[in-house]
């Protein structure tokens, strides 16, 4: 249902928090990050089709996803089946967000089913 990305995304996310230390110490402190989910538009890879990771179409940096969503090849996650799946994560402030790695999301409505990382210890 969710690949993440690239190979390394879980070494990428640990140094992320190595750099950001008040990030991991929100989530030490029972705070969930939010991860906004995207699509791909086209029919050449549709739902259910097998993609190799390191498929030129993976998006790497934030830079080229936002490129790809302004070229309308990618868009939110499920929004045509499920709406209030993902809508709370608020894709218009995480795109046009350049200076704060995170910001408070608050679900607005019933139905929403967010992607989290997050620590496992005391939860």
């Amino acid at each position: 249902d969710f690949l993440p990305s690239p190979i390394n995304t879980h070494q990428d996310l640990r140094l992320m928090f190595d750099k950001h230390p008040e990030l991991k110490k929100k989530m030490n402190n029972k705070t969930v990050f939010i991860l906004p989910a995207w699509e791909l538009k086209s029919k050449e890879f549709s739902y259910g089709t097998n993609i190799p990771f390191q498929h030129p179409i993976y998006p790497e940096i934030k830079e080229k996803l936002m490129e790809m969503k302004l070229e309308g090849q990618i868009e939110m996650f499920r929004h045509k089946l499920y709406k209030p799946g993902h809508t709370s994560t608020d894709y218009e402030k995480w795109s046009s967000n350049t200076t704060c790695i995170s910001y408070p999301v608050k679900a607005k409505e019933f139905g929403y089913e967010p992607y989290t990382i997050g620590a496992t210890t005391g939860v």
